[in-house]
């Protein structure tokens, strides 16, 4: 993002799953609390605003999980800076998340960052933890999503992790890195574990 941009209003994409947090994150997000009693699903979508540290102000859009708004989707996407694809660390289902991968990889623009957010993190092990978000970038990677090379593990109802996710956001705001930048991160780890990539980071035989 340039220096004179800093106040520059940006548009932001919550999906995922019925049920998976997405609302409560929102609402910790902006508000910095959790509702004691929880939250109704979400019909259509909600607008939520967030005021980051770096002066970056951003119309956060909550939308519903429900099949039957998954159409509407595409409006969202449009204009949007970066979607953020949320996941319930809790229950995950991989399943899921490939069909969320594959629809938002076939609807958003090349200049879309999507960033992987994982929710409901308390009481989850870490070494759990681990297994499911190199889990999401193998999935992500064989639907041809590109995704931000982090998974932010967060826990609206305990706040772990909010701090991290808002400071990624700022990161992810500013702009792409240059794809040099980026041969040695975990995105290309993972791609390579997979066969999808050559050991300099240029795309291997037969892929498409």
């Amino acid at each position: 993002m340039a220096a004179g941009s800093c106040h520059k209003t940006f548009k932001s994409v919550l999906v995922g799953d019925t049920d998976v947090g997405k609302s409560g994150l929102a609402r910790r997000l902006t508000t910095g609390k959790f509702p004691e009693h929880g939250m109704a699903s979400t019909i259509g979508a909600g607008l939520y605003k967030l005021d980051l540290e770096d002066g970056s102000k951003v119309n956060l859009w909550d939308t519903a999980g429900q099949e039957r708004y998954r159409g509407l989707l595409s409006v969202y996407y449009h204009g949007a800076s970066i979607v953020l694809l949320c996941f319930d660390l809790q229950r995950f289902q991989p399943e899921s998340l490939k069909g969320w991968a594959k629809d938002i990889a076939s609807k958003i623009a090349d200049d879309v960052q999507v960033l992987l957010v994982g929710t409901k993190a308390e009481g989850v092990a870490r070494k759990e933890v681990t297994h499911i978000r190199e889990e999401t970038f193998d999935i992500c990677v064989r639907e041809g999503l590109v995704v931000a090379d982090a998974v932010c593990v967060t826990d609206a109802r305990t706040n772990k992790g909010i701090a991290d996710l808002k400071t990624q956001l700022q990161v992810l705001l500013r702009g792409p890195e240059p794809a040099s930048s980026v041969k040695n991160t975990f995105v290309v780890k993972r791609m390579l574990r997979l066969g999808m990539v050559e050991s300099e980071g240029a795309p291997s035989p037969g892929c498409c």
